[in-house]
Parts: C-alpha cells; structure tokens; sequence
C-alpha cells in the first residue's frame, strides 16, 4: 500500500479508480481504514468511478449510505460530470443564482461555490434519501422524479427552496414579492418551508408562514394522504411536515413557534406523533418532552399513543442514541421491541455499534438471542463492534447454536474484523469438532469463515483463522 502512495498523483488515481473498479465498493471502503491518506484517496476514487451507481444494493447495506448520496452527488456537480442530469442541472444553477445574489462570481470552482454545492446536495439527500437519489443519478429524471412538468432548472421554485435552505433571506423575500407559489413543491428539493425549518432559519420560516405557506403541508407524501387506511405506515422515520423537520433537525425555536395556535397545527394524532419520533431518532429528547408536554388532550386523538415509544425506540436503536433510548424505555416501549419487519431492537442497536445503546437495552431486559434471522451478536460481529460484542456475551449471547450461516465467527471473518474473531474464537466460538448443530459440525462453521475470509480478500483474518486452529476444506 506504500507503494501506491508513492507513485505520481495522477498515476496513483489511476491505479487506485481501477482498484475500486476490480473490488468494488465494499472493500474500497474497508481500505479507508488503512490510512488517512486512503482514506481522502480511497473515498475520491469511489466518486470518480461512479461505483455507488453499480452497487446500490451494497451500498445501501451501509450506515452511512446518505453520506456516500451526498458525496456521490457533490462529485458529479462540481466535476463535469452528469451534464444532461436534470438533478444536477437545477442544483448548479441554483448554485449559480445564489451566488449571483451574493454578488460573486457565478462559479462551482471557487470556495463559497463549492459550500453552496454541499449544502443543496444534502437539501436534495434530505428530500430524496440516499437510495432514490442515487437512482434518479443514474437513470434521470424521468424513471425516478414525480415532477411538475413545467418544472424547469431554472424554475424560480427551485431557487426559492435553495435559498430557504441556506438561509438566503433576502433572496426569499425577493422572489416571494414576485409571486413565486411557496406551496408547490419543488422536485428536486421539495417544499421550502420545511427545508427551512430543517435548518433553523426562523426569520425565513416567518417570512413563508406570512406568505401563505401551509404549516401542514407534507414534504414528500401527496396532499391527500390518508394515514387512517394505514396508520403504522404513516410512522416513517423522515420527517414529512415543517413540524417534524424542525424537530428532527433539533431547531426548538421554531418548534416553539409553529406550535402557536395560529399556525392551527393540531397537537395530536399521526403527524404530531411522528414529529416526537423525528425528535428522538435525532438524539433531541428536550424537543421531545416539549412536544409532549404540549399535546392537546382535548382533540380528536387525545395524548401520545404508547406504541409511538415502541416505534421511536425501534428508530433510537437505529441511530445509536442511549438518551433517546432511555426516555423511550421509561415511557412504556419494551426493551424486547421488534420493527415492522420483525427485527428486535437489539439487533438495531448492535449494528450501529454504540456500546451505551445496547447496554442499556440488555439492563432493561432485552433478550440478546431474540432475532428476526440474524442474532445481535451476528450482526454485531459482521460490523466488527468489539466493545458490542463483548457486551452481547457477557449477557449470555448464544455462540454456536444459531441458524445456519449465521455464526458469528463467520460473520466477522466475512467481514475482515480479525480482533472480533479471535476474540469469540477465545471465548467459546467453535471452529473445529465432529459434534453437529443441525447438521452442520464445528469443524465446517471455521471452513466457511475461512473460505468467507480468502473470498473477501482478507488473508490476515484467513491466516489467523489457521493459527486458532480451523482445517481448510483441501476438497474445495
């Protein structure tokens, strides 16, 4: 590897684009771990070589998945990249606009360009999600975008809900007095009151709100939604209305003002309840207890549902946030909840490698071998979470006798996380004897890690792996 960083810059691009290219994006981003200089060139080269676009469905596996979006995004506006994309035209004239206005030169190339490029490819992350954004890169506009079809890049729209997000008031006061509708919704960025919300630009909240903006209005959903054929569908995890996104982006001065009685913003039922999950996924638990300390008992559906807390802590376990979490616990949602696709809490939280997170949950009662297919400890292994892993066990985690290629040890191995292996490995993870588990014997389960091991290119976990013990397959 020392190697490659030694080479002229140019050639090293090279190399290292046609690296990504053979091994794909999975370990492309294991080898951002070697180095800090790997990881700046690592991450450049999966930009440059457009691989998020081939392996969505990989990709889409990783946590950081908007970060990559929005990288991925931010490459292809600022390079010459994705000149016919519909996307990426609106968002570098956008940029252009904005600059413009600020009375700079109208280029992508400069520093205050660049910044403006960055914050309206996360607007449109923020409206799109990671995984639709990607397909709409790659297939264009019309597959992928419910557009207006007078929408054009250089719809005042557009620049309205750019200049919302970036908090370019005077901008949004102009083109306002010029008659531009602040209820369409934009089909790159959606609505501009609830991007500004999202931000915490509360003069230009206030300017929208005075301008007829609907405080209501959804950020993705059509108008006309009907959450009561439905209502657990209707608890997604992305914010939808300027309430929601104010509380999800943690801006409690504008949570403060939209929850006036003359906004008219009924405070209860689906929507109010989901703005209090928005708040708990994002970490904002004094928000939370705001929205329910100032629900309106009197209306229709009366208080905070007690499964509200079950589905916010299901999204508090995704993200890895204990204070969240623990509020969710104390409210009533048990430590043992499942997702709608089956999926214990616990499993969440393993994944996403906070230590507080699962601890807590174990406190509270979670059953550590509760699992939809995969158990926690499996999947906290495939991650390489060591401090999770030993937590997992400590509470009395299953090692061997879990579904068939389901094995921690394998998933680590899988993984190249060679400190997680031999850390089951000594602690009880069998890797070799004739004694069978539905048909599988221990000697197999540290074959398959191996193997798993050689076929993801990780030699150093395939080699200690040998060192524990394991007897290759010479068969194979």
């Amino acid at each position: 590897m020392d190697i490659i960083s030694k080479l002229p810059s140019e050639l090293c691009g090279l190399v290292l684009e046609h690296l990504v290219l053979i091994e794909g994006f999975p370990r492309a981003v294991g080898l951002r771990l070697v180095s800090k200089w790997f990881e700046r060139e690592i991450t450049r080269a999966i930009l440059a070589t457009s691989v998020l676009l081939r392996e969505k469905r990989t990709w889409y596996r990783y946590r950081c998945r908007d970060f990559w979006a929005s990288n991925q995004l931010q490459h292809m506006i600022l390079s010459d990249g994705g000149g016919d994309n519909y996307l990426i035209s609106v968002i570098r004239h956008s940029v252009k606009t904005l600059l413009l206005e600020s009375c700079q030169e109208p280029t992508l190339r400069g520093d205050e360009g660049a910044k403006y490029a960055v914050s309206l490819s996360e607007a449109a992350v923020f409206y799109f999600y990671g995984r639709r954004l990607l397909d709409i890169l790659q297939y264009g506009k019309a597959a992928n975008v419910e557009t207006g079809i007078s929408q054009t890049p250089d719809a005042a729209l557009h620049i309205l809900c750019a200049a919302a997000y970036v908090g370019h008031t005077q901008l949004v006061e102009s083109l306002l007095k010029q008659g531009t509708d602040c209820n369409l919704k934009s089909d790159v960025f959606g609505r501009p009151l609830c991007l500004a919300a999202f931000r915490g630009n509360i003069d230009i909240v206030k300017l929208l709100l005075a301008a007829g903006a609907k405080p209501q209005a959804y950020l993705r959903r059509p108008d006309n939604f009907n959450w009561h054929s439905n209502p657990r569908m209707a608890m997604i995890d992305l914010p939808e209305t300027p309430l929601q996104a104010a509380a999800y982006g943690g801006k409690d001065e504008i949570v403060k003002e939209l929850m006036q009685p003359k906004y008219d913003i009924p405070l209860s039922g689906v929507d109010y309840n989901q703005a209090v999950i928005c708040a708990l996924r994002a970490g904002h638990v004094a928000i939370a207890e705001r929205l329910i300390d100032g629900r309106d008992l009197s209306k229709q559906y009366p208080g905070i549902n007690p499964d509200v807390f079950e589905w916010a802590l299901i999204e508090a376990c995704r993200e890895g946030v204990p204070d969240s979490i623990t509020m969710c616990l104390n409210r009533g949602a048990s430590a043992n909840s499942d997702s709608v696709e089956a999926v214990p809490c616990l499993s969440f939280a393993a994944v996403s490698g906070s230590e507080d997170a699962v601890r807590i949950l174990l406190e509270n009662g979670a059953d550590p071998n509760k699992r939809a297919r995969s158990t926690p400890l499996a999947k906290a292994a495939s991650a390489g979470h060591l401090g999770v892993v030993k937590l997992l066990l400590e509470y009395g985690a299953e090692r061997n006798k879990v579904p068939r290629m389901q094995w921690p040890v394998m998933k680590a191995a899988a993984g190249g996380h060679e400190q997680v292996v031999r850390y089951l490995v000594e602690n009880g993870c069998l890797i070799v004897g004739d004694e069978k588990y539905k048909g599988y014997s221990w000697t197999f389960v540290g074959q398959k890690a191996y193997e798993r091991a050689l076929e993801n290119g990780h030699t150093s976990v395939a080699e200690a792996l040998l060192e524990l013990g394991v007897k290759p397959d010479m068969s194979l």
